[in-house]
């Protein structure tokens, strides 16, 4: 039994993969890779956007300020692009998403 629900987890965790793989947008500031996992990239970006923005917190000048200044924007910037096509993605396969998350809830119990 343990087989058959760990190739139907591997099964539902590639089928959300698809769903949240896209070609990577036009206005995305960071990635050059032809397509992105928007799920993936925006749960990193938020990690990276609370590690940079700790420097807000410090002296306002310098080249150490300048240059995470610099990347928090970025991150930020690539964080408003995702969200926007994470909303557009989860509404058009909402019914997709939520059959799958109850499956590999029921999975992990």
């Amino acid at each position: 039994m343990d087989e058959f629900l760990k190739e139907h987890h591997e099964k539902l965790n590639k089928a959300l993969d698809e769903i949240y793989t896209i070609n990577t947008p036009y206005d995305f500031p960071i990635s050059t890779e032809e397509q992105i996992n928007v799920d993936k990239e925006l749960t990193k970006l938020l990690a990276l956007e609370k590690f940079y923005s700790a420097i807000e917190k410090g002296k306002s000048q310098g080249t150490i300020f300048e240059e995470y200044s610099n990347h928090l924007k970025f991150a930020k910037m690539g964080i408003e692009v995702l969200e926007r096509e994470k909303q557009a993605i989860e509404e058009e396969h909402a019914d997709d998403i939520a059959n799958i998350r109850l499956l590999l809830e029921g999975i992990e119990e």
